[in-house]
């Protein structure tokens, strides 16, 4: 069923100052159907890192360096970045 064109959206996400919540993860590759947005991307991460669930509503994402909202579109190569809030006191 359909083309064998790139039905799929490849994007890298980074995790900053999460050594913690992630030992040993910095980065990693997901791979969305087409059309793609952050939901999706989102929902991936969480199932593969249910920690990160909790973390979400604090977080500042970027995608491409833009702030991102749930329904940001994500296309082939897009690099989003996952940054904890931090707290001073």
């Amino acid at each position: 069923m359909g083309g064998s064109s790139s039905a799929s959206v490849k994007v890298k996400v980074e995790y900053f100052q999460m050594a913690n919540a992630l030992p040993g993860i910095r980065e990693e590759y997901f791979t969305l159907g087409s059309p793609a947005q952050f939901s999706q991307l989102l929902a991936a991460v969480v199932d593969e890192h249910p920690v990160i669930s909790g973390m979400m509503p604090s977080m500042l994402v970027l995608v491409d360096g833009v702030v991102a909202t749930a329904d940001t579109p994500l296309k082939n190569g897009d690099e989003v970045d996952l940054i904890p809030a931090i707290t001073g006191g």
